[in-house]
């Protein structure tokens, strides 16, 4: 009798926690990428605002900032591979919860980095950061769907879309205000990352995923991404949507390098300011990746990338002609909106389809191509925009171009 009670409520218990888990430990996971993303986006609007600082020149300041936007990019394609491997032998959880402890010690080092002021120790936590950002993103994406059933699978892209963004929007403001206010003593800086990092590391251990069979993995590492690379060219769908959020990478960099300087030398504002229009345009994607992850809700709704991509060719035209801060806060906010569109669909559409043992290698190798969008992006700024000395507000033009061609 009394195994035949344990059972039955081992039986509930277990029925309990399966309902439960979803929600939250999706929470706590939209939390720690929520804090993740902010304090990612807090040090690059740190770092950004010094380099301005320190190179009047627009051209100077443009190429230093591409250089930024590249090593911002460059820990992706190194290591996504390694990500790939990690999240599909081990647990997500515990990659999840092991990074969150890095991601502490990195901020200690960013803060020093403040300390002393210099632009390439700056530039080098920075790579930390992205490190750190980069063998967590696939446990971060492959473990939705153990927490995720079919049907919020969209849904739960466009929260934590949602939630990325809004910590970019929040990371981007306090940058540009916290530059500011703690101009003398950015190091005060350091340690509220620090802080936060410690509060997420908190956090992750709430997250609880259902138990799945580790894959043994017997190749080596980027030979398993590259055999990745081979079934994601043999799916058309897969391969196509690679290809589409790739450029999707490039405009999104382009764009954040380029508002920098189109602030500063086109508009003539500050930091403050500057930040605010990073803040618009992340605010737009976080509220389109909203719409489309309700639009999209029990399916995986690709009919609202053409509408984000039209929108992104017109408003990236509009932005060419200058004018003035608030009606490029207006357009830059639309352009965001857009962009939502665009991506949640496309990222929900690969995450679904991608083969459930093998998820984090698909995960990574997306990575790593995006990835390499974002650092054709440096590359085009620095060379467009820091060697042949075209205008900002010119760039926005052939992104528009560009866009429409695609």
């Amino acid at each position: 009798m009394e195994l035949k009670y344990k059972e039955v409520v081992d039986d509930v218990t277990e029925e309990f926690m399966d309902k439960t888990c979803s929600s939250g430990s999706f929470k706590a996971l939209l939390g720690a990428q929520f804090i993740g993303a902010f304090t990612d986006s807090l040090f690059k609007m740190i770092v950004s605002l010094y380099a301005i600082q320190l190179l009047t020149s627009s051209e100077a300041a443009t190429r230093l900032i591409s250089i930024i936007g590249i090593l911002y990019i460059l820990p992706f394609i190194i290591f996504s591979p390694v990500a790939g491997h990690i999240a599909d032998r081990f647990s997500k959880r515990t990659v999840i919860i092991v990074m969150g402890l890095v991601k502490v010690v990195f901020s200690l080092l960013a803060a020093g980095a403040l300390l002393t002021g210099n632009i390439w120790y700056l530039c080098g936590c920075l790579f930390l950061f992205m490190v750190d950002s980069a063998l967590f993103s696939p446990a971060k994406y492959g473990i939705l769907p153990e927490l995720l059933n079919e049907q919020e699978l969209s849904k739960g892209n466009g929260f934590i879309q949602l939630c990325t963004f809004v910590g970019v929007i929040l990371g981007t403001a306090a940058g540009g205000v916290l530059f500011n206010i703690w101009h003398n003593s950015l190091f005060a800086v350091g340690l509220l990352m620090a802080l936060l990092a410690l509060v997420a590391f908190g956090i992750s251990f709430l997250i609880r995923a259902q138990k799945v069979d580790q894959v043994s993995v017997h190749q080596g590492v980027y030979w398993g991404a590259w055999q990745a690379l081979g079934g994601i060219r043999r799916d058309k769908g897969l391969f196509l949507t690679m290809i589409a959020l790739a450029f999707f990478s490039f405009l999104g960099q382009v764009f954040q390098m380029n508002i920098l300087i189109y602030g500063s030398h086109v508009l003539a504002i500050g930091g403050d300011k500057i930040s605010i229009l990073l803040v618009a345009v992340s605010l737009g994607i976080a509220a389109g990746s909203l719409l489309a992850g309700l639009a999209s809700e029990g399916k995986v709704e690709l009919g609202l990338v053409p509408l984000g991509v039209a929108g992104i060719t017109v408003m990236s035209f509009l932005l060419g002609f200058g004018g003035n801060f608030y009606g490029a806060l207006v357009m830059l906010f639309i352009l965001g909106i857009c962009a939502g569109f665009y991506t949640v669909p496309l990222n929900a559409f690969f995450q679904r389809y991608s083969p459930n043992e093998q998820r984090g290698q698909y995960l990574s190798v997306l990575n790593i191509i995006t990835s390499f969008g974002s650092l054709l992006a440096g590359g085009f700024l620095w060379f467009f925009g820091g060697k042949l000395a075209i205008g900002s507000d010119h760039i926005f033009w052939m992104i528009a171009v560009l866009t429409a061609v695609a």
